[in-house]
């Protein structure tokens, strides 16, 4: 946890995979059955419910001892069948997240495509890297964290699909770029690049991306370009434009 003066850490594996659970399910009851589910996957033992209860004991001393911080009875509240952290989800970085999304959905939605470039952009600035870094997660946290990631991944792509809508090709290309060469298999990234290319006149660049692909697709995987970046491939080919005329946010 951290404010503006202070950051505060557990040092107890066990308690950060606890609360870290707890805080991502914030204001939401998460069942003893899951937090023990967290610690030892399918396999817990007898004390089970003994050692989830001393933990969040612990957490609670923890931050009753704090300055600055919530006592611990007020921040990790019993709730059958299990706990939840209490806290303002302004706090919690994966609600303001969530938030800024959905504001920025509406906005596409409503045509204001440069308001909604903007809060997808402030969305996806709240990740300063994997979330939870400092835990080790069972198989519940990864679930959340699996969930998390894909979500990371839509809101980029609502992103990029609008800024080169609004034709903002120039600004993405380095971006792309980057994208293509630490995902070389994802072929969204590979088209989107191959738009911005040719959305500045850059067609023989975009060919050559295509190209890049397609070798990289054959040698890894045995396998050609998908239907959709081959007509987009041809689209150039023939002077056709590269734009493909998808609504930003219908995935």
């Amino acid at each position: 946890m951290a404010s503006e003066e202070r950051v505060w850490r557990l040092t107890a594996p066990r308690q950060r995979q606890l609360f870290g659970l707890l805080l991502l399910n914030a204001n939401r009851v998460v069942d003893v059955e899951s937090l023990a589910m967290e610690l030892w996957g399918g396999n817990p033992p007898k004390s089970a419910v003994t050692t989830i209860q001393t933990h969040i004991y612990q957490l609670r001393r923890f931050f009753d001892h704090e300055a600055g911080l919530p006592s611990g009875d007020e921040l990790i509240v019993t709730r059958p069948p299990g706990y939840l952290v209490s806290v303002p989800e302004e706090s919690v970085d994966v609600f303001i997240f969530r938030r800024l999304v959905q504001e920025g959905r509406a906005c596409a939605a409503a045509g204001r495509m440069e308001e909604a470039c903007r809060l997808w952009r402030q969305a996806l600035d709240l990740w300063s890297g994997h979330p939870l870094a400092d835990v080790i997660p069972g198989p519940v946290l990864e679930a959340h964290l699996a969930d998390l990631e894909e979500t990371r991944l839509w809101v980029l792509q609502l992103r990029i699909e609008a800024e080169l809508e609004i034709g903002r090709g120039r600004d993405l290309i380095g971006e792309l770029r980057f994208l293509v060469a630490t995902n070389p298999l994802n072929e969204w990234f590979h088209g989107r690049l191959m738009e911005a290319l040719c959305q500045v006149g850059r067609r023989e660049e975009a060919l050559g991306a295509y190209q890049e692909l397609h070798a990289v697709l054959d040698r890894e995987l045995g396998l050609e370009p998908s239907r959709e970046l081959r007509q987009l491939r041809y689209r150039m080919l023939h002077a056709q434009g590269a734009r493909r005329r998808v609504p930003v946010g219908a995935a």
